[in-house]
């Protein structure tokens, strides 16, 4: 699901000694000697307890530091939260934190081609304890059962323990694995950079990187729960490391392919062990029996998956949520940003073109989230009963109908926060409220579903049938009109409303397009005039319909855009430090239309003329994919 990269051959300047009779699976490497004030860092050394509670679970590689790694994006803001840098520590790169980041991040591993090949490398470069690649389930592996699939090309650094938190650190880029679908593939050990096989090569390009810490950190600011970036490492010509942090990072992928092999006591110590950090991370309160843990996790999720679909729906995030688990963190949140695109519009019929198969699209993704919870149920039942039922048996389970009640009541909130109500006085939300509600949303819905046309189109990377409205600016111009008592010209606003793909529209779909918007148009003002608002509330509804509906809204391809403003500038006059504080705000600058209290901080070297084009960008992509 991720992109492979497209130059990704490449060679390390440490990479070969000649000395083929030394040993690769002996411990030779050295601790790092860090300084004081990054002494922190120390504890990520690869060791991990998932290693210790779940030995089945990994496989573990000795690695290599790549003394010529740069830093090229770091997030101190992160840093600082992990309690990796001091509080009061500045937002500038020193000569000690780049060799510390280098020397704890800059890793690739000494893999099975290596060893095969009697490849050596210099015994100090290597570190003194095993890295380990997570073994878990993934649908673009032949084997359904998760006994060859998992962390392709990355490795778990280890956890931080600081602040009654624990955090997992994991980074990609640093080599392929034997769990890599190219290695199954190809029926034979491949070398890190190689371009023989798809999804083979172990390595991650640089803009991917980049795109991965804007966005994730864009979405984590608003909210929307995520994995989050730490650092940004070059390692060589276009090819990166990216670091990623989250207070657990365990997928529903990691305990379904345990189900799929029907390894009952392995499931079991990898569900304990999710509870445990959940616990350490004041999360989840334990429960007096182990049954009483697992049914209260999977209630928790069941209901927490329900809201963050329809949050993903409501807010037209494509997440490419599947059966196998593996796009998303178990304690719910986005995972793996190859693929992952913010939508300006309804774009529902977008599907990915992953080479072998096309990806889910936006309408599916409630489908899929659904038939994860449903995994869940599945394990519930296996966990207390020793006997694995099949998944069918539990499509009707009592946390199947609380899914599908969440997710309803989710979706209609959402719709509501979009209009401005959600400040309504509670009184008026009687079942009338409701019932008025939910009709005026499933119109709605079909305005916002509308497409220019029948026929599937060829996009960049996969296939899409774009939306006739840009339903958010409908919302917009109701509200102006409706809470301003102005004469509404339908035809005005019609012209106003129509996105910027509704000039390929057919005269069919066009009228098809006017009715609608009269049909919603008609059951908005009845609606609202249900509600007989005061003056002061209409104010506040009007600046939140402002707020929530802003259309300056980063999209798949404007990220891509700006990614590559950013490698451009990298190799002209803004790099180092400048590059970093632009990258921050643009972060900031694209939160303050949504946040307006926002306090963003002083920035200074980022001239004008480069964030001017960014947000150019932004508003030129704003209807995009």
């Amino acid at each position: 699901m991720k992109r492979e990269p497209r130059a990704a051959k490449i060679k390390f300047k440490d990479h070969k000694t000649g000395d083929k009779k030394q040993p690769h699976l002996k411990l030779v490497g050295q601790k790092a000697k860090l300084p004081e004030k990054y002494k922190e860092f120390s504890q990520l050394d690869g060791t991990h307890p998932w290693q210790t509670q779940v030995p089945e679970g990994f496989i573990g590689y000795q690695a290599r530091v790549v003394e010529q790694a740069e830093v090229a994006y770091f997030n101190y803001d992160l840093a600082i939260e992990m309690g990796l840098l001091p509080k009061n520590h500045p937002h500038k790169m020193t000569k000690d934190l780049k060799e510390t980041l280098v020397d704890t991040f800059g890793l690739v591993i000494i893999n099975e081609y290596d060893l095969e090949n009697n490849i050596s490398y210099p015994e100090e470069s290597i570190k003194p304890n095993l890295y380990m690649a997570t073994r878990y389930l993934q649908l673009q592996h032949p084997n359904k059962q998760g006994k060859t699939s998992g962390d392709g090309r990355s490795i778990w650094n280890g956890v931080v323990k600081k602040n009654s938190k624990v955090w997992d650190v994991s980074s990609r880029g640093t080599g392929v694995t034997a769990l890599a679908p190219g290695i199954i593939e190809a029926g034979k050990n491949l070398q890190t950079g190689s371009e023989e096989f798809g999804y083979g090569c172990g390595l991650a390009e640089i803009d991917e990187l980049y795109a991965t810490a804007i966005m994730s950190e864009i979405f984590h600011k608003k909210g929307i729960p995520t994995e989050r970036t730490l650092l940004v490492l070059e390692t060589g010509p276009g090819v990166g490391i990216g670091v990623r942090a989250g207070e657990n990072l365990l997928r529903p992928a990691h305990l379904f392919s345990f189900l799929k092999q029907n390894n009952h006591n392995a499931l079991k110590r990898a569900f304990d062990y999710y509870i445990d950090r959940q616990v350490q991370n004041k999360k989840f309160e334990a429960c007096k029996s182990d049954s009483a843990n697992y049914n209260k996790v999977v209630k928790e999720i069941s209901e927490s998956y329900a809201k963050f679909v329809a949050r993903l729906e409501s807010e037209y995030i494509f997440a490419w949520f599947d059966w196998d688990g593996d796009n998303m963190l178990m304690d719910i949140g986005i995972l793996d940003y190859g693929s992952i695109r913010q939508f300006g519009i309804r774009h529902d019929e977008y599907r990915y073109d992953d080479v072998s198969r096309y990806s889910t699209n936006l309408n599916e993704q409630k489908i899929k989230a659904r038939k994860i919870v449903q995994c869940f149920c599945q394990i519930l039942d296996f966990l207390n009963t020793g006997k694995r039922k099949a998944l069918k048996d539990f499509e009707n389970h009592k946390y199947m109908k609380l899914f599908d009640k969440s997710f309803e009541q989710e979706l209609l909130h959402l719709f509501e926060n979009k209009l401005g109500l959600d400040n309504v006085n509670a009184k008026l939300k009687q079942r009338t409220y409701q019932k008025d509600l939910k009709n005026l949303h499933e119109i709605f819905c079909r305005l916002e579903s509308h497409k220019v046309s029948k026929q599937i189109e060829s996009v960049d990377d996969g296939i899409n049938k774009p939306p006739f409205f840009n339903a958010r600016s409908l919302i917009r111009e109701l509200s102006q009109k409706q809470l301003t008592n102005e004469e509404l010209n339908f035809d005005g606003l019609f012209e106003a409303v129509q996105s910027e793909y509704a000039i390929k529209a057919s005269q069919y779909q066009t009228d098809q397009a006017y009715l609608m918007m009269l049909d919603f148009c008609d059951a908005y003002f009845s609606f609202m005039k249900k509600i007989k608002l005061s003056d002061k509330l209409r104010d506040k509804i009007k600046a939140q319909v402002e707020i929530v509906n802003h259309p300056e809204r980063i999209t798949g391809n404007s990220i891509t855009y700006i990614v590559n403003e950013i490698m451009s500038l990298r190799s002209k006059n803004l790099a180092g430090e400048g590059l970093q504080k632009f990258i921050e705000l643009f972060i900031y600058n694209q939160l303050k239309k949504t946040q307006p209290y926002l306090q963003i901080p002083k920035f200074s070297g980022v001239p004008k003329e480069v964030l001017r084009e960014a947000m150019h960008i932004v508003r030129e992509h704003n209807e995009d994919i």
